[in-house]
């Protein structure tokens, strides 16, 4: 697969949706950025009480993950690298989470993803597998409100 530069901004654009539909408690538009078989994997030190080791699969189990919650943090990924693997992309990114509740914001979590990319045949681009590695975190403070409103 030739990755075109339409197929660059895409993959940006599907990263960006990324970060705002988790900072909006957006769960349905974060499970839309899936395929339908898509997973959510997280290593052994997630960052997050029950998660470690696990893997969330399908929309439902996805929708779960997302349940709406209070957010301080924003979240940040940089430009990803890409690598065809035939049938797939793989995008290793970086990501930050910054807690904007904090005077300067600061930055409370560095991750590394790895990510395997596919294209519909609409053109569009879905997450496969999202495979986070957690660098550093310390515990993001609950917001006073249910959910941010971003």
């Amino acid at each position: 697969m030739d990755i075109t530069a339409a197929d660059r901004f895409a993959i940006q654009d599907l990263y960006a949706k990324w970060c705002r539909t988790v900072d909006t408690c957006d769960a349905e538009g974060w499970a839309d950025l899936f395929t339908d078989d898509g997973k959510r994997i997280y290593g052994d030190n997630s960052g997050q009480p029950g998660r470690a080791g696990r893997t969330f699969t399908g929309r439902r189990e996805l929708l779960e993950l997302r349940a709406p919650r209070a957010m301080t943090g924003r979240h940040w990924h940089g430009p990803p690298v890409l690598t065809d693997k035939g049938d797939y992309v793989e995008s290793v990114v970086y990501s930050i989470i910054v807690d904007v509740s904090q005077d300067p914001p600061t930055i409370i979590a560095h991750f590394t993803f790895t990510d395997e990319l596919v294209k519909l045949p609409d053109g569009s681009w879905r997450m496969r597998s999202c495979t986070s590695h957690v660098d550093a975190y310390r515990t993001l403070p609950v917001a006073s409100s249910p959910v941010a409103s971003g």
